[in-house]
C-alpha cells in the first residue's frame, strides 16, 4: 500500500512538474521584443482617444505594410518608441488627444527627423494634440482641429508630377473624417497633392495628402484614417504603401 501510495505521489509530481515546464515554454513573452523581420523597417506609434488604435492603426495597417514587404514593429509606449526609432526607417505617427508623451520620445523624434529619415503623419497624428509640443505640428506644416460627422466625400488628385502621385487615381470616395486642415503657425512650407471636397463644416476645400517641402526632409502627411471603412480600403493601402515606400528613401 505504501509502495502504491509513494509511486502515485512521484507519478503526481512529474506530471506537474512536466505541465509546469510546458506551461512556462508556450507562456507568451509579454517582455520580449518582437523582431523586425525582413525590409525596411516601420515604426507605427498610435494611442490616444476616439479610435480604435490596436484594431485599425496596428493590426490592420501592420498587415498592409508587411504585405508591401516591409518590417514593422507597433508601440502605444512613448518610451518604448523611443527605444526602437532609432532603429527605424520610417515613423508613421497616429498619436493624438490622451497619449503620454515623454521627454524621451520627444528627443527621439527630433533627432529622427533632424537625420532626414522618413516621417509619415497619418489621421490623429495631424491633429493639434499638445500644447507643449507644438513643434509635431509646425514640422508636419499642416493640422487640423475640427471636422464636420463622418460622410462620404471626394479626394481629388492636384499634382501629378510628384513622385507620390502615382500612389493615388485622380478622384476616389472615402466615408471618414474631412479634417479641416489648415496652416499652423510657424509651420513648415508643403506641397498639397491631393484635396478633399468641400467640406460642409467649413465651405471649403482641405489639403488631404501633402508633403513637406524642404531641403533634407522625408516627411508626408495622410489625413484620412478614421476607422475600417478607410484602413481596408484598397486605395487607401496603397497609398498608405507607397507614401512609407517614399519616406524610407534617403532625403535629398
Amino acid at each position: 500500500m505504501k509502495f502504491i501510495f509513494k509511486t502515485f505521489i512521484a507519478a503526481a509530481f512529474l506530471v506537474g512538474f512536466i505541465v509546469g515546464a510546458a506551461s512556462q515554454t508556450n507562456a507568451p513573452a509579454s517582455s520580449a521584443v518582437p523582431d523586425w523581420g525582413v525590409g525596411k523597417r516601420v515604426l507605427l506609434v498610435g494611442g490616444g482617444m476616439y479610435h480604435d488604435f490596436p484594431k485599425w492603426f496596428n493590426e490592420t495597417d501592420a498587415a498592409t505594410l508587411r504585405g508591401a514587404g516591409f518590417a514593422v514593429r507597433y508601440s502605444t509606449d512613448a518610451d518604448m518608441a523611443a527605444q526602437w526609432l532609432p532603429e527605424a526607417d520610417v515613423l508613421v505617427f497616429s498619436a493624438c488627444i490622451g497619449w503620454h508623451i515623454t521627454p524621451a520620445f520627444k528627443a527621439a523624434y527630433e533627432k529622427h527627423r533632424a537625420a532626414g529619415k522618413g516621417i509619415v503623419g497619418l489621421h490623429t497624428g495631424l491633429w493639434i494634440s499638445w500644447p507643449n509640443w507644438p513643434e509635431v505640428n509646425r514640422g508636419f506644416g499642416l493640422a487640423a482641429k475640427s471636422h464636420p460627422p463622418l460622410f462620404q466625400f471626394t479626394i481629388q488628385k492636384i499634382v501629378s508630377d510628384h513622385p507620390l502621385s502615382k500612389a493615388l487615381p485622380d478622384e476616389f470616395t472615402l466615408q471618414d473624417e474631412l479634417y479641416s486642415v489648415q496652416p499652423f503657425p510657424g509651420g513648415v512650407p508643403v506641397k498639397v497633392i491631393a484635396e478633399t471636397s468641400v467640406s460642409p463644416q467649413t465651405h471649403q476645400k482641405h489639403p488631404s495628402f501633402w508633403v513637406v517641402d524642404e531641403p533634407g526632409a522625408r516627411v508626408a502627411c495622410i489625413a484620412p484614417g478614421h476607422d475600417g471603412r478607410t484602413h481596408t480600403n484598397e486605395i487607401f493601402k496603397r497609398w498608405l504603401a507607397e507614401t512609407v515606400r517614399w519616406a524610407a528613401q534617403p532625403a535629398q
